[in-house]
């Protein structure tokens, strides 16, 4: 565990600064590579205080210089391992070819010394890798590691910098001819260094980047992914059992996908007839729905949403239910990706869908917005390697067209629940909707306008258009 940098053609005194705020990611001990840009010469100081009250980082020239730095903060696995306090076992490790940093840490590094016979200089996992590089090249050990880790490398033959992360933070800031790469954004809060929002940049979780620091503004070469995954067709659809929803269901059986329904109980006033809606479509796609009891987690929230407390507008105020967010339930869609993105981690779905589209965009998480900040999570929210996306097909599409669309799918409409406050004729097996709410606004009206305002003369165009691309 540790706070790691990397600068080039940085001025001393910025770098000064950058060194010392490593500490706040390891207070154990550092160490700093140095290498004068444009010469073969490199040096490590290592020493074993807190960095930020060394007076012997004052000592080190930073000027006009690559540097590949180290802060460490001792995990108790290494420490019982006997990689303690020590120059011994503080980073950068290096050899002839190679110049390595790591924050986190590598849980296989035993197994991968027994199998390509290394012969680290300590027992900190981080000291395996220049070897490991120079055995089969940097590309190919890097997507060897299992844990969690950053890693920067420096290759001395080429000047060219590697940068790889699964989920650990690392953050770079390019200006001119200057990178900086560091662990986290308080690290380049310093004076020296004003930076704009839009110029620090999250790396991308699970990458490979390569920089040419030969070339001007030390440019990129390419990203490569850490771990090569290969989607399959198995979705997993949050489903509610309204008419969004099981389009969205019938959608992915059109495509080839083997569909799995995630439906959530937390309250809501359709709770019965919901249930029994997806149960039946369930049926008609070959699969047992999983039924999530959540009302636990809503029931605080019963006397702040218009939909859990019941109390439903008139007839006369159904537009204003369909265009403002009288039926709120706080946090829901991103507590149902939550925990479906956790249910399809074990289930083996390469996706999670849920029905948001455009005519429920009042909400703020029925907006393309949201479904980007939950696929942003995800790599940091789930297990090693493992690779789900969250999708909304119909973010695009307005409420007729979705209606539209499902009659083309032949989405069983006696089958769906699309009412905030329907009954259930259990006599006669159907829901008996309010027709007062926004939902049964939208789902009367849209149905008047797919007669008049057809969009869909040809299914696979209007897929492939419209859909397809958001997949």
């Amino acid at each position: 565990m540790c706070g790691i940098l990397f600068c080039n053609k940085v001025r001393q005194v910025t770098t000064r600064e950058l060194l010392k705020k490593l500490s706040l990611r390891g207070r154990n001990g550092y160490g700093v590579y140095t290498r004068t840009i444009g010469r073969d010469d490199g040096l490590i100081t290592k020493s074993l205080e807190n960095i930020e009250k060394s007076d012997k980082v004052n000592d080190i020239d930073l000027g006009s210089k690559i540097v590949v730095a180290n802060s460490r903060a001792i995990p108790t696995t290494e420490y019982e391992s006997g990689a303690g306090l020590s120059t011994d076992n503080q980073a950068p490790f290096e050899n002839e070819h190679y110049v390595v940093v790591l924050n986190g840490i590598i849980a296989n590094d035993k197994q991968l010394i027994e199998e390509f016979k290394l012969t680290p200089p300590s027992k900190v996992d981080t000291s395996i890798l220049p070897e490991l590089f120079s055995r089969i090249g940097i590309i190919d050990g890097l997507r060897m590691l299992k844990g969690s880790f950053a890693i920067i490398c420096y290759d001395k033959y080429s000047n060219h910098l590697f940068v790889a992360k699964n989920f650990m933070p690392l953050k770079m800031f390019r200006r001119d001819d200057s990178l900086i790469i560091s662990s986290i954004q308080e690290m380049f809060e310093i004076n020296s260094l004003y930076i704009l929002p839009t110029e620090l940049i999250e790396m991308d979780p699970y990458s490979i980047y390569e920089f040419n620091l030969d070339s001007d503004n030390s440019g990129c070469l390419g990203k490569y992914p850490l771990v090569d995954t290969i989607p399959n067709k198995k979705v997993l659809v949050i489903c509610s059992g309204g008419i969004d929803s099981t389009t969205t269901a019938w959608l992915y059986k059109h495509l080839g996908y083997s569909v799995k329904l995630i439906h959530f109980k937390y309250g809501q006033a359709a709770q019965e007839c919901e249930e029994w809606s997806v149960r039946r479509l369930a049926e008609d796609l070959d699969t047992t729905p999983i039924i999530i009891d959540a009302n636990h987690i809503f029931k605080p929230f019963r006397d702040q949403s218009k939909l859990l407390c019941k109390s439903r507008p008139t007839k006369g105020k159904q537009m204003w239910d369909a265009e403002s967010t009288f039926s709120y339930v706080p946090n829901r869609n991103s507590i149902f990706a939550a925990i479906s993105c956790a249910v399809a981690e074990k289930l083996g779905c390469s996706t999670v869908a849920y029905g948001g589209q455009q005519m429920d965009s009042v909400y703020p998480d029925n907006n393309p917005g949201f479904v980007d900040g939950v696929n942003r999570l995800l790599p940091y929210s789930l297990n090693w390697n493992t690779k789900i996306k969250f999708s909304a097909p119909l973010i695009h599409l307005i409420k007729n067209e979705v209606m539209e669309l499902a009659q083309k799918l032949n989405v069983p409409f006696d089958k769906i629940c699309s009412c905030y406050y329907p009954k259930l004729d259990t006599k006669h097996k159907k829901v008996i909707y309010c027709g007062k709410c926004g939902c049964c606004q939208f789902w009367f009206n849209s149905q008047k306008m797919v007669k008049d305002m057809k969009n869909i003369s040809n299914l696979e165009e209007f897929i492939d258009k419209y859909i397809l691309w958001n997949l």
